[in-house]
């Protein structure tokens, strides 16, 4: 109140001292008529030429009145002469009393009712614009009028449509949960599905199926889900360079700790999709059979096949503490392989990628109990569509959208880096959604983070309480420069008013942390490609529910089956691999261990002789492996047989 009460009486002062220079200004104003009208009368005016000397006897009879005292006459013979000149010569002030009306008013206006701030005089960097300015300037709009169709068919990022040509140069949204940012994509892949656009979508939460998943025109891909469609990872392996890039895929990069576990894990992996390649097993149930072999027929498996070898190096003690490692490691990669044995079709992510005609969209779910098992799998179905989408011609007009929403719940995805900063020539569009900036740092090195921020022009930024997130998105909206006008302010009785101004150089984030922690729920700071930003506000649409978000399998027991925690599993291997050492230590002694229970699982029985011969295989058995192993390798390419002649 005190100092809404300062700022009043700063403009009183303003007022009294406005008043005094406005009063100087209307005496020049009043003396310039008096010029003007005299000069006109004198050398233009014919009118006044004829009417002077009558105004002059009126003049002389009026003073000569008033020299002799006779103030009663004198006064009504000079009110009679100066009506004269009124109506004869007067129009030059006739024609400006309205000044004397309109200043004063407007002087007291400008001073008391005007909001533009005076003390601030922007110099450079960003600045705020209205939602509509924002619209006029990215859209190349020129008139008002022509907003409405111009912008419906565009994407709406609230009040804000984001045009054609910034489509493709990617988009990241930021935002606590509830913040909004769901409800966002949910307006944006509406407006898609109407232009009828290819989609990809990861679906953590299922709300994107809810709303607009259609059996018909699209596709859902969860091994566990009813719904989803048969994907067998051979369907898109043209060439033996498929195969790396599906083990780079599946096993990421280490982020911390010692890289060579997950190294290892991914050459058994490539060994093993070596030897179906060659073997010609190329279903999930073959992948499944062959990942899961025991260690030393594993390791005579990659033996035989060109691009085995680096995996079979890591299993060359197939019982050592290595081999138990890296198999471990290796499991919580692999593991759902089991729920996808069953699942098969012929449906190829390529070909669904190089139909440009196509239309409708995939939705990626997930199962938040099993979420660290299916993670692998979908990051590899995501990266052979990003893969495929690179490989494609150029095409600027070509739309392919990722929505990547929950980006934090995805691993470690090495085409990400590519897919942003090399699909914009090939029509790809991306749109990420994280909680925080922690999500990508927990995922991602930091110059790998930079350079998915970098490529993305276009930012979306709702409420982050989380102040390091906060601070990551004011800096990244930048700084503005302005001028700061500081007032020092004197008042006193007649000539002692005083108002001294010195201007001062400021910079600061045009956006605070605190801005951006304080932010409502649906409202976000948008900026789109070089453009300034703005403060734009989103309408909560609640969409008609159209389908069941997860529909389990009716041959799985999804309660009974436990989500892989890779260190509850290379303990275990541990602990098997103590009591098997424990074991043959007590035979060595000479006491009798406890009988093992009996297996219950079948032997395979061979059908037809095996053969390991095909292009670029080996066909000699390794030196160092026994008979008993080289005849489980026969029963296990005897299986892929029966299944083959089944």
């Amino acid at each position: 109140m005190a100092k809404m009460a300062t700022k009043f009486a700063g403009r009183l002062l303003q007022i009294k001292m406005s008043a005094k220079f406005y009063g100087r200004i209307m005496f020049l104003i009043f003396a310039v008529q008096l010029v003007v009208c005299f000069a006109y009368n004198t050398w233009f005016n014919h009118q006044w030429i004829t009417a002077k000397p009558i105004f002059d006897s009126g003049m002389a009879i009026a003073w000569e009145a008033l020299r002799k005292w006779k103030i009663g006459i004198a006064v009504e013979a000079l009110n009679t002469n100066l009506d004269f000149w009124w109506q004869n010569v007067g129009w030059v002030f006739k024609k400006s009393i309205w000044v004397w009306i309109l200043l004063p008013m407007i002087m007291t206006y400008s001073v008391l009712f005007d909001d533009k701030d005076d003390d601030e005089e922007y110099s450079r960097g960003r600045q705020y614009l209205t939602p509509d300015e924002l619209n006029m300037l990215a859209n190349n709009i020129k008139f008002s009028f022509a907003k409405m169709w111009k912008l419906s068919n565009l994407i709406p990022l609230g009040q804000v449509r984001l045009p054609i040509k910034e489509e493709n140069k990617q988009t990241f949204g930021v935002g606590k949960p509830g913040s909004g940012k769901t409800n966002a994509f949910n307006q944006i892949i509406e407006l898609i599905r109407k232009r009828k656009q290819r989609i990809i979508i990861h679906d953590y939460k299922g709300d994107y199926v809810e709303n607009f998943y259609n059996p018909k025109t699209d596709i859902l891909f969860n091994p566990l889900d009813e719904r989803s469609v048969g994907w067998c990872l051979f369907n898109d392996c043209q060439s033996v360079m498929d195969i790396e890039a599906f083990g780079h895929s599946l096993i990421p990069n280490a982020i911390t700790g010692d890289p060579f576990w997950n190294n290892a894990a991914r050459d058994v992996l490539v060994g093993v999709l070596y030897f179906c390649w060659h073997k010609n097993k190329k279903t999930n149930l073959d992948i499944w059979r062959t990942v899961t072999a025991p260690n030393k027929v594993l390791y005579a498996m990659l033996r035989s096949v060109m691009g085995g070898e680096a995996g079979a190096k890591h299993l060359e003690d197939p019982d050592g503490k290595t081999a138990t490692g890296v198999m471990s490691n290796l499991m919580q990669f692999v593991k759902v392989f089991d729920f996808m044995s069953k699942m098969t079709g012929n449906f190829s992510i390529r070909e669904w990628i190089a139909n440009d005609k196509g239309h409708g969209t995939i939705f990626i779910t997930n199962y938040a109990n099993l979420k660290f098992t299916l993670s692998p799998i979908i990051s590899l179905f995501i990266q052979t569509a990003g893969n495929r989408l690179l490989s494609l011609p150029d095409d600027i007009h070509r739309r392919i959208f990722f929505f990547l929403d929950e980006f934090g719940q995805l691993p470690n995805m090495a085409t990400i880096e590519n897919l942003m900063t090399a699909s914009r020539s090939k029509g790809g569009a991306v749109f990420i959604g994280v909680q925080d900036i922690g999500q990508l740092d927990k995922l991602y090195k930091k110059e790998t983070r930079t350079t998915i921020l970098n490529s993305a022009s276009n930012r979306i930024v709702f409420n982050c309480k989380d102040h390091d997130t906060a601070k990551f998105f004011s800096d990244d909206i930048g700084k503005v420069e302005y001028y700061e006008n500081m007032e020092s302010q004197s008042l006193g009785m007649n000539k002692g008013d005083r108002i001294n101004t010195n201007r001062q150089l400021r910079t600061e984030n045009l956006v605070m942390p605190e801005d951006i922690q304080s932010l409502p729920d649906l409202h976000a700071f948008v900026s789109i490609g070089h453009y300034d930003i703005t403060l734009n506000k989103w309408k909560y649409k609640k969409f008609k529910k159209q389908q069941i978000a997860f529909v389990p399998r009716q041959d799985l027991d999804l309660a009974n089956i436990k989500d892989i925690n890779p260190l509850e599993f290379l303990k275990r291997q541990a602990t098997n691999t103590a009591t098997e050492n424990s074991t043959e230590e007590s035979i060595s002694s000479g006491d009798s261990p406890k009988p093992a229970k009996k297996s219950t699982a079948k032997r395979v029985t061979a059908k037809s002789k095996s053969t390991i011969g095909k292009a670029n295989s080996r066909t000699d058995k390794p030196d160092n492996v026994d008979d008993k192993t080289n005849n489980e390798v026969d029963s296990l390419n005897n299986f892929f047989e029966d299944q083959m002649q089944e």
